[in-house]
């Protein structure tokens, strides 16, 4: 019951932060980074890989802001994902180590 409602409390929170950052404008939260940290160093390579593989520098984009091959430097940057929907880096991440096995 306890372990219930601690597991609970944590969502909430984290929904919050999430609500709270994204209401200040953040494209990422801290939740998004914290979900990264838990990533494997094996899976995030995998990711990191793909992601420069897939998602090159278009024209006009910001090179002095963004990396083009780290996911944490280049976590807000905005990507256009094959169906057409845009997201940033590190959302796209995220996801994507999450079905890492398809790597």
């Amino acid at each position: 019951m306890i372990k219930a409602q601690i597991t609970k409390a944590r969502i909430v929170a984290m929904n919050k932060i999430q609500a709270d950052e994204a209401g200040l404008g953040a494209l990422v939260t801290t939740v998004d980074y914290a979900k990264w940290n838990e990533v494997t160093s094996n899976d995030k390579n995998a990711v990191a890989s793909e992601y420069r593989r897939l998602f090159p520098f278009s024209e006009g984009e910001d090179r002095d802001m963004y990396d083009g091959k780290n996911i944490r430097v280049d976590a807000d940057r905005i990507i256009t994902l094959p169906s057409g929907k845009e997201m940033p880096v590190l959302l796209w991440a995220v996801n994507r180590a999450r079905t890492i096995k398809d790597i």
